[in-house]
Protein backbone atom coordinates (compact mmCIF):
# COMPACT_ATOMS: atom_id res chain seq x y z
CA UNK A 1 0.00 0.00 0.00
CA UNK A 2 2.85 2.37 0.88
CA UNK A 3 4.59 1.59 -2.41
CA UNK A 4 1.41 2.33 -4.35
CA UNK A 5 1.01 5.66 -2.55
CA UNK A 6 4.60 6.61 -3.44
CA UNK A 7 4.07 5.81 -7.12
CA UNK A 8 0.92 7.91 -7.12
CA UNK A 9 2.78 10.86 -5.62
CA UNK A 10 5.62 10.62 -8.13
CA UNK A 11 3.18 10.23 -10.98
CA UNK A 12 1.26 13.35 -10.09
CA UNK A 13 -2.45 13.80 -10.58
CA UNK A 14 -4.47 11.42 -12.72
CA UNK A 15 -6.22 11.98 -16.02
CA UNK A 16 -9.30 13.30 -14.27
CA UNK A 17 -9.24 17.03 -13.93
CA UNK A 18 -9.99 20.16 -15.90
CA UNK A 19 -10.75 19.91 -19.60
CA UNK A 20 -8.88 22.25 -21.92
CA UNK A 21 -11.48 24.01 -24.11
CA UNK A 22 -8.83 24.58 -26.79
CA UNK A 23 -7.61 20.96 -26.74
CA UNK A 24 -10.61 18.70 -26.19
CA UNK A 25 -9.18 15.24 -26.79
CA UNK A 26 -9.40 12.33 -24.38
CA UNK A 27 -6.67 9.74 -24.10
CA UNK A 28 -8.70 6.84 -25.51
CA UNK A 29 -9.70 8.82 -28.61
CA UNK A 30 -6.09 9.88 -29.11
CA UNK A 31 -4.85 6.31 -28.91
CA UNK A 32 -7.50 5.18 -31.39
CA UNK A 33 -6.51 7.91 -33.82
CA UNK A 34 -2.85 6.98 -33.53
CA UNK A 35 -3.75 3.38 -34.41
CA UNK A 36 -5.63 4.64 -37.46
CA UNK A 37 -2.68 6.79 -38.54
CA UNK A 38 -0.34 3.82 -38.15
CA UNK A 39 -2.53 1.89 -40.59
CA UNK A 40 -2.64 4.83 -43.01
CA UNK A 41 0.82 6.33 -42.92
CA UNK A 42 1.21 9.66 -44.70
CA UNK A 43 4.09 11.69 -46.04
CA UNK A 44 5.08 14.62 -43.86
CA UNK A 45 4.82 18.15 -45.22
CA UNK A 46 8.61 18.52 -44.98
CA UNK A 47 11.54 16.74 -43.29
CA UNK A 48 11.06 16.19 -39.55
CA UNK A 49 13.70 16.61 -36.85
CA UNK A 50 13.16 15.17 -33.35
CA UNK A 51 15.35 16.61 -30.57
CA UNK A 52 15.56 14.92 -27.18
CA UNK A 53 15.93 16.34 -23.70
CA UNK A 54 18.50 16.71 -20.94
CA UNK A 55 17.42 14.03 -18.45
CA UNK A 56 17.89 11.26 -21.01
CA UNK A 57 21.32 9.70 -20.32
CA UNK A 58 20.89 6.88 -22.85
CA UNK A 59 18.92 8.87 -25.44
CA UNK A 60 15.95 6.59 -24.70
CA UNK A 61 13.28 9.31 -24.59
CA UNK A 62 14.43 10.86 -27.87
CA UNK A 63 14.36 7.43 -29.54
CA UNK A 64 10.90 6.69 -28.13
CA UNK A 65 9.54 10.00 -29.37
CA UNK A 66 11.06 9.41 -32.79
CA UNK A 67 9.65 5.88 -32.95
CA UNK A 68 6.15 7.02 -32.01
CA UNK A 69 6.11 9.62 -34.77
CA UNK A 70 7.84 7.37 -37.30
CA UNK A 71 5.05 4.78 -37.32
CA UNK A 72 2.53 7.46 -38.35
CA UNK A 73 4.64 8.74 -41.25
CA UNK A 74 5.51 7.14 -44.57
CA UNK A 75 8.82 5.41 -45.22
CA UNK A 76 10.20 8.44 -47.05
CA UNK A 77 9.29 10.71 -44.12
CA UNK A 78 11.37 9.06 -41.41
CA UNK A 79 12.65 11.77 -39.04
CA UNK A 80 16.16 12.52 -37.97
CA UNK A 81 16.32 11.82 -34.22
CA UNK A 82 18.90 13.81 -32.26
CA UNK A 83 19.87 12.73 -28.75
CA UNK A 84 21.91 15.15 -26.69
CA UNK A 85 24.11 12.76 -24.71
CA UNK A 86 27.70 14.00 -24.80
CA UNK A 87 26.78 17.44 -26.13
CA UNK A 88 27.63 19.28 -22.94
CA UNK A 89 27.09 22.89 -23.98
CA UNK A 90 24.23 24.60 -25.80
CA UNK A 91 26.61 25.33 -28.68
CA UNK A 92 27.50 21.65 -28.93
CA UNK A 93 23.80 20.74 -28.83
CA UNK A 94 22.83 23.02 -31.70
CA UNK A 95 25.87 21.99 -33.74
CA UNK A 96 24.92 18.34 -33.37
CA UNK A 97 21.39 19.06 -34.59
CA UNK A 98 22.58 20.98 -37.65
CA UNK A 99 25.26 18.40 -38.49
CA UNK A 100 22.80 15.50 -38.35
CA UNK A 101 20.24 17.34 -40.48
CA UNK A 102 22.90 18.33 -43.00
CA UNK A 103 24.15 14.74 -43.19
CA UNK A 104 20.64 13.44 -43.91
CA UNK A 105 19.37 16.22 -46.17
CA UNK A 106 22.39 18.12 -47.59
CA UNK A 107 21.94 21.81 -48.30
CA UNK A 108 24.16 23.73 -50.73
CA UNK A 109 23.53 26.92 -48.80
CA UNK A 110 26.37 27.43 -46.28
CA UNK A 111 24.15 29.62 -44.11
CA UNK A 112 21.21 27.28 -43.50
CA UNK A 113 19.80 23.78 -43.84
CA UNK A 114 16.84 22.75 -45.94
CA UNK A 115 13.38 23.59 -44.57
CA UNK A 116 12.42 21.34 -41.65
CA UNK A 117 9.76 20.89 -39.00
CA UNK A 118 11.08 20.29 -35.47
CA UNK A 119 9.62 18.32 -32.57
CA UNK A 120 11.54 19.07 -29.38
CA UNK A 121 11.04 17.41 -26.01
CA UNK A 122 12.06 19.34 -22.88
CA UNK A 123 15.52 20.86 -23.47
CA UNK A 124 15.20 19.85 -27.13
CA UNK A 125 12.64 22.60 -27.68
CA UNK A 126 14.98 25.41 -26.73
CA UNK A 127 17.91 23.71 -28.48
CA UNK A 128 15.82 23.84 -31.65
CA UNK A 129 15.14 27.52 -31.15
CA UNK A 130 18.83 28.18 -30.58
CA UNK A 131 19.80 26.20 -33.69
CA UNK A 132 17.41 28.34 -35.77
CA UNK A 133 19.27 31.58 -34.96
CA UNK A 134 21.44 32.98 -37.76
CA UNK A 135 25.10 33.35 -36.74
CA UNK A 136 28.05 34.47 -38.79
CA UNK A 137 30.15 31.54 -39.92
CA UNK A 138 27.56 28.91 -38.86
CA UNK A 139 24.85 27.06 -40.74
CA UNK A 140 21.50 27.51 -38.99
CA UNK A 141 18.56 25.14 -38.78
CA UNK A 142 15.94 26.52 -41.19
CA UNK A 143 12.78 25.83 -39.19
CA UNK A 144 9.32 26.29 -40.66
CA UNK A 145 7.34 24.89 -37.72
CA UNK A 146 8.47 23.95 -34.25
CA UNK A 147 6.51 21.78 -31.81
CA UNK A 148 7.78 21.68 -28.24
CA UNK A 149 6.73 19.38 -25.41
CA UNK A 150 7.29 20.61 -21.86
CA UNK A 151 10.21 22.79 -22.92
CA UNK A 152 11.72 25.42 -20.58
CA UNK A 153 11.07 28.47 -22.77
CA UNK A 154 10.99 30.67 -19.66
CA UNK A 155 13.27 28.51 -17.56
CA UNK A 156 12.97 25.65 -15.12
CA UNK A 157 12.76 25.82 -11.35
CA UNK A 158 14.93 22.71 -11.16
CA UNK A 159 17.69 24.59 -13.00
CA UNK A 160 18.33 26.72 -9.92
CA UNK A 161 20.21 23.88 -8.23
CA UNK A 162 23.99 24.38 -7.90
CA UNK A 163 25.68 22.80 -10.92
CA UNK A 164 28.51 23.14 -13.40
CA UNK A 165 26.39 21.74 -16.25
CA UNK A 166 26.27 24.57 -18.80
CA UNK A 167 23.00 23.29 -20.23
CA UNK A 168 21.27 23.54 -16.87
CA UNK A 169 22.67 27.02 -16.27
CA UNK A 170 21.34 28.02 -19.71
CA UNK A 171 17.74 27.29 -18.73
CA UNK A 172 17.67 29.30 -15.54
CA UNK A 173 14.94 31.91 -15.77
CA UNK A 174 17.40 34.82 -15.79
CA UNK A 175 19.97 33.25 -18.12
CA UNK A 176 21.67 35.03 -20.99
CA UNK A 177 20.72 32.09 -23.21
CA UNK A 178 16.96 32.46 -22.68
CA UNK A 179 17.23 36.26 -22.94
CA UNK A 180 18.82 35.81 -26.36
CA UNK A 181 16.01 33.53 -27.52
CA UNK A 182 13.45 36.10 -26.32
CA UNK A 183 15.31 38.90 -28.09
CA UNK A 184 15.33 37.01 -31.38
CA UNK A 185 11.60 36.45 -31.08
CA UNK A 186 10.82 40.03 -30.11
CA UNK A 187 12.88 41.34 -33.01
CA UNK A 188 10.95 39.17 -35.44
CA UNK A 189 13.96 37.09 -36.46
CA UNK A 190 12.35 33.85 -35.29
CA UNK A 191 10.08 33.59 -38.30
CA UNK A 192 8.96 29.98 -37.79
CA UNK A 193 5.61 28.94 -36.32
CA UNK A 194 5.93 27.82 -32.71
CA UNK A 195 3.46 25.43 -31.05
CA UNK A 196 3.99 24.57 -27.38
CA UNK A 197 2.48 21.70 -25.39
CA UNK A 198 2.61 20.95 -21.67
CA UNK A 199 1.12 18.67 -19.04
CA UNK A 200 -0.27 19.92 -15.76
CA UNK A 201 1.58 19.18 -12.51
CA UNK A 202 4.98 19.23 -14.21
CA UNK A 203 7.50 19.74 -11.43
CA UNK A 204 10.48 19.98 -13.81
CA UNK A 205 9.22 22.64 -16.23
CA UNK A 206 6.14 24.26 -14.75
CA UNK A 207 3.31 24.66 -17.31
CA UNK A 208 3.46 28.45 -17.07
CA UNK A 209 7.12 28.28 -18.20
CA UNK A 210 6.51 25.97 -21.17
CA UNK A 211 5.98 28.73 -23.75
CA UNK A 212 7.61 32.10 -24.47
CA UNK A 213 6.14 35.15 -22.73
CA UNK A 214 3.95 36.10 -25.68
CA UNK A 215 2.44 32.62 -26.11
CA UNK A 216 0.43 30.11 -24.12
CA UNK A 217 1.03 26.37 -24.27
CA UNK A 218 -1.70 23.89 -25.04
CA UNK A 219 -2.12 21.90 -21.83
CA UNK A 220 -3.43 18.45 -20.98
CA UNK A 221 -3.84 16.72 -17.63
CA UNK A 222 -1.31 14.21 -16.44
CA UNK A 223 -2.16 10.49 -16.60
CA UNK A 224 -2.43 8.07 -13.66
CA UNK A 225 0.86 6.77 -12.31
CA UNK A 226 2.91 8.73 -14.83
CA UNK A 227 5.63 11.31 -14.36
CA UNK A 228 4.12 14.47 -15.77
CA UNK A 229 7.36 15.66 -17.32
CA UNK A 230 9.27 12.43 -17.84
CA UNK A 231 6.47 10.71 -19.75
CA UNK A 232 5.15 13.69 -21.69
CA UNK A 233 6.94 12.61 -24.88
CA UNK A 234 4.69 9.51 -24.91
CA UNK A 235 1.38 11.31 -24.30
CA UNK A 236 -0.99 10.11 -27.05
CA UNK A 237 -2.99 13.36 -27.04
CA UNK A 238 0.06 15.48 -27.74
CA UNK A 239 1.49 13.02 -30.27
CA UNK A 240 -1.79 12.69 -32.16
CA UNK A 241 -2.07 16.45 -32.52
CA UNK A 242 1.54 16.87 -33.67
CA UNK A 243 1.33 13.93 -36.08
CA UNK A 244 -1.78 15.33 -37.72
CA UNK A 245 -0.01 18.64 -38.28
CA UNK A 246 3.06 16.91 -39.69
CA UNK A 247 0.76 14.96 -42.03
CA UNK A 248 -1.09 18.16 -43.04
CA UNK A 249 -4.38 16.93 -41.59
CA UNK A 250 -6.92 18.69 -39.34
CA UNK A 251 -5.54 18.85 -35.82
CA UNK A 252 -7.30 18.81 -32.46
CA UNK A 253 -5.85 21.78 -30.59
CA UNK A 254 -7.33 25.13 -31.60
CA UNK A 255 -6.13 28.70 -31.44
CA UNK A 256 -5.78 30.56 -29.22
CA UNK A 257 -4.57 28.19 -26.51
CA UNK A 258 -6.77 28.45 -23.42
CA UNK A 259 -5.29 29.88 -20.21
CA UNK A 260 -3.88 27.43 -17.70
CA UNK A 261 -6.47 26.40 -15.09
CA UNK A 262 -6.43 28.04 -11.70
CA UNK A 263 -4.37 26.06 -9.17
Amino acid sequence: MLAFAWVAIVGGCGARGPVNPSFVLDIDSARSDIKAMRLDRKTSVRPVVVIGGLLDPLNIASAQLGDRLTVMLSEESQPVVVGLVGANTMKACRERVVEMVQARWPSDDPSETLDVDVVGFSLGGVVGRDAAIAREGERRLKVVRMFTICSPHMGSGMAQIPTTDARVVAIRSDSEFLSRLDHERQEGRAAYELYCYTRLDDGIVAPELAAPRDLRPWWVTNLPLERSHGNAHKDARILADIARRLRDEPAYATMPPAPLPEP
